[in-house]
């Protein structure tokens, strides 16, 4: 076949069937590279949720337990506080008493 010429019926119909065949590869082709991305994504996704979920286990365990030092740490500051603030207390009366025992002691009346 040549340029000026026409192809004959055999050929046309040769060259049309190895369109289809090319057709029918590429095709096919892409159905399994859409199974093989879609299977890809579903791995991805699930390995993802899977992380997601481990991750999201560590920190609510990590959170409660710095909940729980804070906790055990206020418990403790509070408690330093009350025994501050009840020495401070019991310092303050004694000064009190000290400061009005000379006086009665000088002034019987």
């Amino acid at each position: 076949m040549n340029a000026s010429s026409h192809p004959s019926v055999s050929e046309t119909l040769a060259v049309l069937e190895r369109l289809r065949a090319t057709l029918r590869e590429f095709c096919a082709r892409e159905a399994r590279l859409n199974r093989d991305c879609s299977a890809e994504s579903a791995k991805l996704r699930q390995q993802f949720e899977q992380a997601s979920a481990e991750l999201e286990a560590q920190v609510s365990a990590e959170l409660a337990q710095g909940q729980a030092a804070f906790a055990a740490e206020k418990q403790k500051l509070d408690l330093a506080h009350e025994r501050r603030k009840s020495h401070i207390h019991r310092a303050y009366q004694q000064f009190k008493q000290r400061r009005r025992w000379p006086a009665q002691v000088r002034d019987p009346a």
